[in-house]
């Protein structure tokens, strides 16, 4: 799975795309009402939005890896980080589930979403290895405390008090 993940990494800007290019695909209908798949796609679209520009505007990190390759400087722990180990990675998710209700096509939420979450827990597992080796000990802790994709709110309140938002980023 790392060997997979480090591979995917490498060229996911070129393939995460693809997957956007999938809504256009002709497919069977979820919902027979489509505004009732537009408000709903919506929304939860937005919320992956918002957890990607609250997880940005409060941390900075630098993302991309570097020469295409997993890499960090530091352990980014804070922040959203401290409530869940992906927040971008679940914001993503979340967009592309909620743009596939919008598209209102049932191939699309269950092929290539399903196939979306599985590219991304691949190059998870990979940044994990790599951070593993990096961070060691550090690494482990943050583990032990902090889910890998699903966000504990607890406290999330003086979180957001605790840091300044950059809307720049």
């Amino acid at each position: 799975m790392v060997k997979l993940g480090n591979f995917l990494f490498h060229y996911r800007n070129v393939l995460f795309p693809v997957f956007y290019l999938l809504l256009f695909v002709p497919s069977p209908l979820l919902f027979s009402n489509s505004l009732i798949a537009a408000v709903a796609g919506f929304v939860i679209a937005f919320i992956g939005q918002l957890i990607r520009a609250l997880t940005i505007g409060l941390i900075y990190i630098v993302r991309g890896g570097k020469d295409r390759r997993i890499y960090a400087e530091g352990l980014v722990t804070e922040g959203i980080f401290s409530h869940c180990r992906n927040p971008l990675y679940v914001g993503n998710i979340l967009v592309i589930i909620g743009l596939g209700i919008i598209a209102n096509s049932l191939y699309f939420l269950s092929i290539a979403v399903p196939l979306f979450i599985f590219f991304y827990q691949a190059i998870v597992r990979a940044e994990e290895n790599f951070l593993q080796n990096k961070f060691g000990i550090s690494f482990t802790e943050y583990m032990a405390k902090v889910n890998r994709w699903l966000p504990n709110l607890n406290g999330i309140s003086d979180t957001l008090k605790s840091m300044n938002f950059n809307w720049q980023r």
